[in-house]
């Protein structure tokens, strides 16, 4: 799910933010053996893959800025999520 988000405002840095939203299974099979030894593996693969598959589409546009926002089904925010988060919270 992709969420578009206006930064513009008081305050803000005049950008627009896209928030690339996924839920992944730790327990999945490619995920699990890694992320049984490892706190947030799952998220943070999905977050790199993303990071990879988008931050050159939106690098070209000036006023866009990308984010991963990947949730693991347990209810853990990745480390990239938690930093969305803090900033919109502000």
């Amino acid at each position: 799910m992709l969420i578009d988000v206006s930064l513009r405002g008081e305050g803000r840095d005049g950008k627009c933010g896209v928030i690339d939203f996924s839920m992944v299974t730790p327990a999945a099979e490619s995920y699990c053996e890694q992320a049984a030894r490892v706190p947030l593996h799952a998220a943070r693969l999905r977050e790199e893959n993303k990071v990879s598959k988008y931050l050159q589409a939106y690098k070209a546009m000036d006023d866009i800025h990308f984010e991963p926002f990947v949730i693991e089904s347990g209810g853990q925010f990745g480390e990239k999520a938690q930093q969305v988060f803090k900033k919109s919270a502000i």
